[in-house]
């Protein structure tokens, strides 16, 4: 068996270089040098064959929603640092991921954030259950939501929708699995995942309560379902991103404006007879965007003296 995809990412991830007794350490192969069963899920040809992923780009909301049931479907074997990288490579070539510029930052306005992506698949192929003969990890996209399915529920039959998601105690089913994509960088042991899903939906700038995700299991199943960031069930999506579009371009000409006035009452300060195209000069706009901001500038004046006048009178 050979593990180059194994090898090659725990240098690229842990910056370490993979040695010969790794392999026992790892539990790839046990103390008489005989592959273990982590060790066969983690080999570049992994001979189990329902260690498999299966991702689909479904048109619509549903697996049959008109004459186009699916955009975009996959099935990857191999390697579980294989299967967990491709699943991140297909969720992200059928997602969007938008944004806009303040003055002094970039808005990132992604259909699904990256890391609640990866902790879904992580936890989908450490913790199934390998013993469930023909199912595999699928991840079904939709337009409003993405589902990750894996094989066996909960480690100890209490089903996760009666659990409280932000203290659900770690238990491993494959322990060995665990420990290796620990090793990776990919996981903790302390058993977060659940947690950080959650927390990167909430750090997101389009976040509201409606997008938390959500767990469910049965006894022989989980289902880890992320919501569309973009996606508003009562409008059409193009329409509110030209929308948004609109609220951004007036946010940030509004907070252009605002950061040219100050400029221009520097340059006045400095040199109280400088001229129009002196300040279109010296901040390199056009002649109509600096008289604009001294109209600005003028405005503030006239609105902060007019508010110590009221002051003063004890209005």
């Amino acid at each position: 068996m050979a593990f180059t995809k194994l090898i090659s990412t725990y240098y690229q991830r842990a910056h370490k270089n993979f040695q010969e007794t790794d392999y026992e350490s790892f539990g790839i192969i046990d103390a008489d040098g005989n592959l273990t069963n982590a060790g066969a899920l983690l080999a570049d040809n992994c001979p189990i064959y329902q260690s498999r992923l299966f991702c689909t780009r479904w048109n619509g909301l549903t697996k049959a929603s008109g004459l186009q049931d699916a955009l975009d479907d996959a099935e990857y074997a191999g390697s579980l640092v294989s299967l967990l990288q491709e699943g991140e490579a297909f969720v992200k070539r059928n997602s969007h991921k938008g944004w806009y510029k303040e003055p002094d930052r970039r808005i990132e306005l992604p259909d699904y954030p990256e890391r609640s992506i990866t902790e879904g698949i992580v936890n989908a192929l450490i913790h199934r259950d390998y013993l469930v003969i023909g199912s595999e990890v699928h991840i079904d996209m939709f337009d409003d939501r993405l589902e990750i399915y894996s094989p066996g529920g909960m480690i100890d039959g209490i089903n996760v929708q009666d659990r409280d998601i932000m203290s659900v105690p770690s238990k491993r089913r494959n322990p060995i699995i665990a420990d290796i994509f620990t090793r990776l960088i990919y996981m903790e042991r302390r058993g977060s995942g659940f947690k950080k899903i959650i927390e990167d939906y909430q750090f997101q700038h389009n976040y509201t309560e409606e997008f938390v995700p959500t767990f469910r299991s049965e006894q022989d199943s989980f289902f880890l379902i992320l919501k569309n960031l973009n996606f508003n069930s009562k409008n059409n999506r193009d329409d509110i991103r030209d929308k948004n579009r609109d609220k951004i371009e007036i946010k940030t000409k509004a907070d252009e404006m605002e950061i040219r006035a100050e400029m221009v009452l520097k340059l006045i300060r400095e040199n109280p007879n400088i001229t129009i195209v002196e300040m279109a000069r010296e901040l390199s706009i056009s002649r109509q965007k600096a008289e604009r901001a001294v109209i600005r500038l003028q405005e503030k004046i006239l609105f902060q003296e007019k508010v110590v006048t009221v002051m003063e009178s004890g209005l």
